[in-house]
């Protein structure tokens, strides 16, 4: 299918380029016979963008001035080719012929003595040869001040014109020096303009025509600084590709290593670095629609460039052929657009994306929008300097009409193609339900300091040749050497690639999972490094000045350096997503499903009552929802009965602690309710308690979890939990606390203890409550049992994502309490209720807050304890099951403001263990 496009394209080329070449006419003359000379346009030497008409100036001019028709790529251009006023037939000579005698007016003194003081020159065509000349000179004597010089019209032009036959071969035009036009002072002046033409015959053949113009950038030392460009840009290439090598080499022998072991090796090994994050790596990147209209139209900017380095190395772009590279430029963008549709909508729908109509105009207008707002300021400007810049009306509805009945319907085809491929994303590893908390990284990692770095390799190695093609395209010099231009082109991708996925990988490295943007960032990050070396060149390496010349090049810099950020940003994000799926597919994702799989919650089951007695139980055989029992005073009937309600509705967890005082009715319930056969036995009961501070020593946790048991009227307890990581004086368990209760906390001492408690088969597990990070790193550096849970405040408003993320790494499940706030107690809040996201998502679900907040503990993997005697509540506090958080409603409670509402104040104090909210949680607040 890519071939009969490629021809159909470059034969659609062949025509429109043709229509440039040919001028109706096949050179060849007799003696005497006229030869076409056109004036094409005049302007100052260093603003090449501001040009005017040639008759704008008072030249000599006939009654009627015949304008040439010109093709589009020609108007592009800025050409508006009139004929000359001077007759040059062919092999005929003549020596200081009147063009005309012309009385000069002070207007017409002053606009020529203006032309001549900004260095104004005049190019013409004649039989297709260029050929320019200054219009004037300024005569500054021995450094005279400005107010003293001299400013001159050249009246007398002479034409030197070499012939073969009957074929002309060169032109050249100089003017006599001798025959001069004082303009310094504004004075009417009267002036007869000359010219003189000389024939003489060369050798040269016709064919060899127009190497006069190319042979300027061929000159030796001008090939030694591009060659030495070259070679600069491969010493780049090959320290990258040796960097990388190393890179790949290491990785691949450190996994290969690895998984020589046995697969119970493997299984106890703890997976750090870019392969901990492979349940992430391929999580589809936000804004998906942008992300791939921008790939989609940097596919388009790439075969578009290379479409026109092609015509280049054949020869088409020889110079001064007017207007060929634009009309390639506009003929290829058109019929390239039906690729830009076909990779966008492809790719956005592998992503799962839904609206393909508006990611198909989102890629229609990236590059085209900012292209046309460009185009307006500055063709405004141009119609205000009335330059040569600024576009008819009819050209302009020409682009619109080729935009609207090529480019538009090639990407609406190609996007219909790409929706209808129904191609899938290629992961080699599956991608977990939940995103994983991406680790603090250092400034030197982030987005921006990446750009800066991986921008500035790439754009080393073309810096060099950067300023022949700045000088051939806002300049008078001559570019031909394609070639060379072409293999920098390709040094430059390799370069860009290479970066890309070096910097891919450490990112990877930093268990940043968030690569997809940052490669297109990276990749395209050369641009930026152009634009800033226009402003260079602008400043340093020019002569340009005036609004007009300024705003040109500024503004359509910016547009090719945007059009540089898409094509390179599509290279890089290519090149990384090949390496990323290479690496996890080649060294990590036979074993990645089995050692992390998805963290996603159970399968719905039919009701609450069959969800809470099984179908919602972590992998120790916790219920995921319990009920908590947390009260304002011993109430033991209401909880006694409540606690039977809510075994009677299908609760099976029950959250209690010695400092709740609710243990005793607790235990009443659950033997009522076995003795009624609402439970078949204690078996079916999973019973939490807490080890309360005051008997957090090691030689009181034993008796206090045997007082825990009398109260329950149970043998064990399923999970004992160590409460707070404090200790109090024995006997201390009612607030208010004063700094003469606390006591350093025996971390050690009090696990060896809980420890005991387990092997005695008294608790079934035993974990801790309010634990931050560091302090769960401590226990477990001297732990033999690690803690099953951490029981911690988590809800929408205080998320907990890094101990979240530490806890799965180390196997701790995590248990959610006041999954609402706890509103209504002595430390709780309105925050998580009152949330106007919350309450926006429960409106357009038909749900509660409280089921949006308690589903979202739900998906994240935790635990979640609910406190409510009101059955109604009970009730609605089960119904988290058979339905789903969309990923735009997790997007949006991620970003919900964080703070912590339990701050455990009341356990630290100026002269306790814990002197600050900081050391009571470890800065984790």
């Amino acid at each position: 299918m890519a071939s009969p496009a490629a021809g159909a394209l470059l034969l659609l080329l062949a025509f429109a380029v043709a229509g440039v070449l040919s001028d109706g006419s096949d050179h060849r003359y007799k003696s005497g016979e006229p030869v076409p000379l056109y004036a094409n346009k005049v302007g100052p030497f260093h603003n090449p963008s501001e040009t005017y008409r040639y008759f704008d100036l008072p030249f000599c001019s006939p009654e009627e001035v015949k304008e040439k028709k010109e093709a589009l790529g020609e108007v592009l251009n800025g050409d508006r080719l009139v004929d000359a006023p001077y007759k040059l037939d062919f092999r005929t000579d003549y020596d200081s012929k009147a063009v005309c005698s012309k009385r000069l007016t002070k207007e017409d003194v002053v606009k020529f003595r203006n032309s001549v003081a900004k260095d104004y020159y005049f190019q013409m065509y004649y039989d297709d040869l260029p050929l320019w000349g200054f219009i004037g000179k300024v005569d500054k004597g021995n450094k005279l001040p400005p107010a003293d010089w001299k400013y001159y019209l050249y009246k007398h032009i002479i034409f030197d014109i070499l012939y073969n036959n009957d074929r002309v071969i060169e032109i050249n035009v100089h003017t006599d020096q001798s025959a001069l036009v004082d303009l310094t002072e504004d004075t009417e002046r009267d002036v007869e303009f000359l010219y003189t033409v000389k024939w003489k015959e060369t050798a040269t053949p016709f064919e060899k025509r127009m190497e006069k113009y190319s042979s300027s950038s061929n000159m030796p030392h001008h090939l030694e600084v591009h060659w030495f460009s070259i070679i600069n840009s491969c010493v780049t290439v090959l320290l990258l590709t040796g960097f990388l090598a190393t890179i790949l080499m290491r990785v691949l022998k450190n996994d290969f290593v690895k998984y020589a072991h046995d697969e119970e090796a493997v299984d106890d090994q703890e997976e750090s670095g870019w392969k901990y994050i492979h349940g992430d790596v391929f999580r589809f990147p936000k804004n998906k629609s942008l992300f791939s209209a921008a790939l989609g139209t940097g596919t388009q900017l790439f075969a578009l460039t290379t479409f026109i380095f092609l015509l280049a190395l054949v020869g088409v772009f020889y110079p001064y052929n007017r207007g060929a590279l634009f009309t390639a430029l506009v003929v290829i963008y058109a019929l390239t657009s039906g690729i830009a549709g076909y990779i966008a909508t492809a790719f956005y729908c592998q992503l799962e994306g839904t609206n393909w109509v508006r990611n198909l105009l989102l890629t229609g207008c990236l590059f085209c929008g900012p292209l046309f707002l460009t185009f307006c300021f500055l063709n405004t400007v141009a119609i205000a300097y009335s330059a040569t810049a600024a576009l008819p009306f009819g050209t302009i509805c020409v682009i619109v009409l080729i935009w609207t009945l090529v480019t538009f319907p090639l990407l609406v085809l190609g996007g219909i193609a790409g929706k209808n491929s129904k191609s899938e994303f290629q992961a080699p590893c599956r991608t977990t339900k939940y995103p994983r908390e991406i680790p603090p990284l250092p400034w030197y990692r982030t987005t921006i300091p990446q750009m800066a770095m991986a921008g500035f390799l790439p754009f080393s190695a073309i810096y060099i040749e950067l300023y022949y093609i700045f000088a051939s395209v806002w300049g008078h010099r001559i570019y031909t050497i394609y070639s060379i231009l072409f293999i920098v082109f390709i040094i430059l991708l390799i370069v860009t690639a290479f970066i890309t996925v070096a910097l891919t990988y450490f990112q990877l490295a930093a268990e940043d999972h968030e690569w997809w943007w940052r490669s297109f960032l990276i990749g395209g990050s050369t641009g930026f490094f152009v634009y800033g070396y226009c402003l260079y060149y602008y400043y340093a390496r020019s002569d340009m000045s005036g609004f007009m010349q300024t705003s040109f090049f500024f503004g359509y810099m910016a547009c090719i350096c945007y059009a540089f950020f898409l094509m390179l940003g599509m290279i890089g994000f290519r090149a990384a997503l090949f390496f990323v799926r290479h690496i996890y597919k080649s060294i990590k994702c036979e074993h990645a499903s089995r050692c992390n799989p998805p963290r996603a919650p159970q399968s719905p089951s039919s009701s609450p009552k069959s969800h809470a007695m099984g179908a919602g139980k972590t992998a120790a055989g916790m219920p995921r929802i319990g009920m908590g029992t947390a009260v304002q005073g011993p109430k033991p009937d209401p909880i006694r009965r409540a606690v039977l309600r809510a075994i009677e509705l299908g609760y099976r967890h029950f959250d209690t602690a010695a400092h709740y005082e609710t243990e005793g009715p607790i235990g009443e319930a659950a033997a009522e309710a076995m003795r009624s056969g609402a439970v078949a036995s204690r078996e079916e009961l999973f019973i939490t308690s807490k080890l309360w501070c005051s008997d957090a020593h090691r030689d009181r946790v034993l008796p206090a979890l045997r007082q825990t048991l009398r109260n329950l009227q149970m043998e064990y307890v399923d999970l004992y939990l160590v409460h707070w990581p404090v200790t109090m004086k024995a006997g201390r368990f009612k607030a208010p606390f004063t700094a003469e209760d606390f006591e350093p906390f025996d971390m050690r001492g009090v696990w060896e203890a809980m420890e005991e408690c387990h092997r005695l088969g008294l608790a079934k597990a035993i974990g801790v409550a309010n634990f931050s990070c560091k302090k769960l790193e401590t226990l477990l550096s001297f732990a033999t049992i690690p803690p099953a849970v951490n029981q911690v405040e988590v809800n929408p408003v205080w998320q907990q994502r890094k101990l979240r993320e530490f806890c799965r790494g180390k196997g701790i499940q995590l248990c959610a309490y006041s999954p609402l706030g706890a509103k209504g107690t002595h430390w709780g809040s309105d925050a998580v209720m009152d949330t106007g996201v919350l309450q926006e998502i429960a409106a357009a679900r038909g749900k509660t807050v409280a089921q949006v907040c308690l589903r979202w503990v739900y998906e994240q993997g935790d635990c979640l304890i609910t406190k409510s005697f009101n059955e109604a509540r009970m009730r609605e506090n089960l119904d988290v099951d058979g339905w789903e958080l969309t990923e735009e409603e997790h997007r949006r409670i991620a970003e919900i403001p964080q703070r912590k509402i339990n701050l455990g104040k009341r356990y630290v104090s100026e002269h306790g263990p814990y002197k600050s909210l900081e050391e009571l949680w470890d800065g984790e607040i």
